[in-house]
């Protein structure tokens, strides 16, 4: 998945590289017209969603998406979340 928290979404709003620009209630789209693709959540709107699934947030690892100059040190290109039941 992709997560933003309020720094990184005035990042990547508009961007050269993988940008987000359409904003919805807790999301960013990279297209408005192709809405069940590279869908970035809001942090908080994401945990909200998570807990009210009954699951918690086991694990959370960033992906270099985030900033391409940390393609070197993190493998994952997508942000990788582990959910369990809670």
């Amino acid at each position: 998945c992709f997560v933003y928290d309020e720094a990184l979404e005035a990042k990547i709003v508009n961007r050269d590289y993988f940008n987000f620009p359409h904003a919805g209630e807790g999301y960013r789209l990279m297209d408005d017209k192709v809405t069940a693709a590279n869908i970035a959540l809001e942090e908080t709107y994401l945990h909200a969603m998570i807990k009210e699934a009954g699951l918690s947030i086991k694990k959370f690892a960033p992906g270099h998406w985030r900033d391409k100059s940390m393609k070197e040190t993190i493998e994952e290109f997508q942000d990788v979340m582990v959910v369990k039941k809670a």
